[in-house]
């Protein structure tokens, strides 16, 4: 339930940004908005999480940065919703952050470790989920320079007023 919190929440900052601006944002844009709103919340989540934290706890957290791969996947399918102009596949990307999220959030806890100790190489699977993700946000702002549909405008509307 707190997943799916903290998702809703950065979700929502960030598409209120997009509404709210004049820029005509593309799909990259998109992309980078939605992961720097999602590296924002881990910020003050880490800090948060620090007090009072076991040591172990602080590690995994302080080496994993879930929140900036969860981002880009919620950012990369919203503009892809957007450019494609389905708007089932914006929720996809929110659907799949908040499953990652939840299990990433569960396979920290203490409940987690009751049912089973030999699941315990599951956060370091998510871990390396992350980093994967980590890589792959900055192979795909890399590439989408030369990938005309990445950077173009999403809006219709702001193709027509960047143009007069």
């Amino acid at each position: 339930m707190l997943a799916l919190m903290e998702e809703i929440v950065k979700t929502a900052a960030a598409r209120k940004l997009l509404r709210k601006t004049e820029y005509p944002y593309s799909w990259v844009d998109t992309v980078c908005l939605f992961t720097i709103a999602a590296i924002g919340f881990s910020l003050l989540e880490a800090a948060v999480y620090a007090i009072g934290a076991s040591v172990p706890v602080i590690l995994v957290r302080g080496i994993s940065f879930p929140h900036a791969g969860l981002g880009y996947i919620t950012g990369y399918f919203y503009g892809k919703g957007i450019r494609e102009e389905k708007p089932a596949v914006k929720w996809i990307g929110f659907v799949i952050a908040w499953f990652l999220h939840g299990l990433y959030d569960f396979s920290l806890s203490e409940v987690f470790l009751e049912i089973n100790d030999n699941l315990v190489f599951v956060p370091f699977i998510l871990v390396l989920i992350d980093i994967l993700l980590v890589v792959r946000i900055v192979r795909f702002v890399k590439k989408s320079k030369n990938r005309p549909e990445c950077t173009e405008p999403l809006v219709p509307q702001q193709i027509t007023e960047t143009v007069s």
